[in-house]
């Protein structure tokens, strides 16, 4: 296995370590293991060892890819690939890709990347606060040109780890990164899991102006909360929401937060920021707490020609969900959810003590909460998806408006973990949806964003920045 590593790495240097351990050689130490007749245990222990390996693979994959950007950068100022793959993905759309030199989702447990557009650029920010930007026109060309962004923001933080592998601390990554990005009125917004002060956690908004002294980013607070969780027992930095938008006519801007595994202090306390949709003033920056009863709510879409607000969240097991965000509105969480808990939560598991406040009925107007538009749990009776594909869920990410439709109430939503995206219409009279259709993209996005009549993605397993087209027959 090493030699056959050593083999790839000297005869392609670059982005070369993608595959990592192939999936059939996994199944075959499995398989031989079991058929020696070896404990569990010893077959466990194995194939933590080949994800340890693969791990380290990455890292070096990554090191490689970082000293190459780095030279050219340091050379020319910019980091320019002109080789590119494409794809056509169920004869309708085409996919041009080129790969990115970060780290793979599955190495580091922080997204690739965030997307945004802005003055014909566009802008990528990591998970572990890197900022870039490159022009459109050169994707036109076929080429990506990435330019650095000098900024300030773990200065502004006054947090140094922000780029360090996070191990995961049982079931959950306890990664602490940047969880989204938003540019509005020559503002760039990003959201992270901030550590308010010594091993205490909560989201945090900073913002920049991106016209002042451009490629510079001086990054300042836009909200810093006085509220924060030990990172230690139930707490999960990762189910800690995020997600931004914006609403130009009221001049608001909308953050997410999720319950960090804090599930009595989502429904009981009602002025806890935890499991609400927070809803700032653009200019006194003071907030209000907009909806309630959320675990993790991972995008949030302004649709300003039918003005709602909608967002993509993650449940429980098979709790996906898609809501209309009403102000004021409960949203039931985690006394109501079509999804299932992960385990029973025993003791001596850190929530055993916590499941009396989630019993997670299957029924949230039944018990005076909003039901969902949609879920992707069986348990939901509007569910017209096959379940026995979606792997417990299909981990849905980025909604936005369908861009390959010219309908206005057509919205596309990505399932990271199903790799497919959905593909709903809604019915503004009856404030229902419906799933018109899916596209098997065979992806994991982590962000998408409008691009007239393309999309703009970044996927985050084999990091890659896409355009996506359609066909036009």
């Amino acid at each position: 296995m090493l030699c056959l590593i050593s083999l790839i790495y000297f005869e392609k240097p670059k982005l070369l370590l993608r595959t990592y351990i192939p999936l059939e050689l996994k199944v075959a130490i499995n398989n031989f293991l079991n058929h020696e007749g070896m404990q569990q245990q010893l077959i466990t222990n194995n194939l933590e060892n080949i994800n340890k390996f693969e791990s380290r693979i990455g890292i070096l994959e990554n090191k490689i890819n970082q000293n190459d950007i780095k030279n050219q950068i340091s050379k020319n100022g910019f980091y320019k690939l002109t080789e590119y793959s494409s794809k056509i993905i169920d004869n309708k759309f085409e996919i041009k890709f080129w790969q990115l030199p970060f780290y793979s989702y599955k190495i580091i447990e922080k997204a690739v990347g965030y997307l945004e557009v802005h003055d014909e650029k566009y802008f990528i920010t990591t998970g572990n606060g890197q900022f870039y930007y490159g022009n459109l026109n050169d994707l036109e060309n076929n080429e990506l040109i990435l330019f650095p962004i000098s900024h300030n923001f773990e200065k502004a933080i006054d947090f140094k780890n922000l780029k360090e592998i996070y191990k995961k601390n049982g079931d959950y990554s306890q990664a602490i990164a940047i969880k989204d990005t938003l540019i509005h009125d020559n503002h760039i917004y990003v959201s992270l899991v901030d550590e308010i002060k010594n091993n205490c956690f909560m989201t945090s908004i900073l913002k920049a102006n991106i016209n002042d002294n451009f490629p510079l980013l001086n990054f300042e607070y836009f909200f810093k909360p006085d509220f924060c969780l030990l990172s230690k027992d139930n707490t999960a930095l990762i189910i800690s929401g995020g997600a931004l938008s914006i609403n130009p006519n009221k001049n608001e801007l909308y953050l997410s937060v999720g319950d960090y595994r804090h599930w009595d202090k989502v429904n009981l306390n009602k002025k806890s920021i935890l499991g609400k949709t927070l809803a700032f003033g653009l200019e006194n920056k003071k907030y209000r707490i907009y909806t309630l009863g959320h675990r993790n709510a991972l995008s949030i879409y302004y649709d300003e020609n039918n003005q709602i607000l909608l967002s993509s969240e993650m449940g429980p097991h098979y709790g996906d969900e898609i809501n209309l965000l009403n102000e004021n509105h409960n949203y039931g969480w985690p006394i109501s959810s079509y999804g299932l808990h992960y385990s029973n939560y025993t003791h001596p598991h850190p929530l055993s003590k916590l499941t009396k406040y989630a019993p997670i009925y299957k029924s949230h107007s039944k018990y005076g909460f909003e039901e969902p538009l949609f879920s992707f749990s069986p348990y939901y009776k509007k569910n017209q998806i096959n379940n026995e594909k979606l792997v417990g869920g299909p981990a849905l990410k980025n909604i936005l408006r369908n861009v390959f439709s010219n309908a206005d109430n057509e919205y596309l939503v990505f399932g990271m973990k199903s790799k497919l995206i959905y593909n709903f219409k809604y019915n503004n009279e009856k404030s229902a949806i419906k799933l018109n259709s899916t596209i098997n993209l065979n992806y994991r996005i982590r962000d998408a964003i409008e691009l007239k009549d393309t999309l703009l993605m970044i996927e985050e397993e084999n990091p890659s920045l896409m355009i996506m087209r359609e066909i036009i027959q």
